[in-house]
């Protein structure tokens, strides 16, 4: 599947009547390599300039992973569909304290999470 990303990437944002500097302005990501991502000069992006690009493109993160070959088809990635949704949203609003802080407390669950699962706390 390497190297479908971009033909993919370049159907969803010309669907939406969004172009790349559209993109750029939201997600920080420079046009000229959106374009490079597009036209397949990129084949392998990183999960960051991937989970900025899927809310924005409508292309969930999971499958721009298994197009670009970074992850195959069985290794699915579980969280809640509306997870990028919420992320794009609290980046708009959220200081970068309130970030911090959100990490921790994240941080903080996840180390917990297990023990919770076991009956312990």
């Amino acid at each position: 599947m390497n190297g479908e990303l971009g033909p993919v990437l370049r159907r969803a944002r010309t669907a939406q009547k969004l172009t790349l500097k559209d993109i750029q302005h939201v997600t920080g990501v420079n046009n000229a390599y959106l374009s490079q991502l597009e036209t397949g000069r990129i084949v392998k992006p990183g999960m960051g300039i991937l989970s900025k690009l899927a809310p924005l493109y409508g292309v969930p993160l999971e499958t721009m992973l298994q197009l670009s070959g970074q992850i195959e088809a069985t290794e699915a990635l579980v969280y809640p569909t509306e997870l990028p949704d919420f992320i794009l949203a609290a980046s708009k609003v959220l200081s970068a304290g309130d970030w911090e802080a959100l990490r921790g407390t994240v941080e903080w669950m996840m180390a917990h999470a297990g023990a919770e699962a076991q009956g312990e706390k």
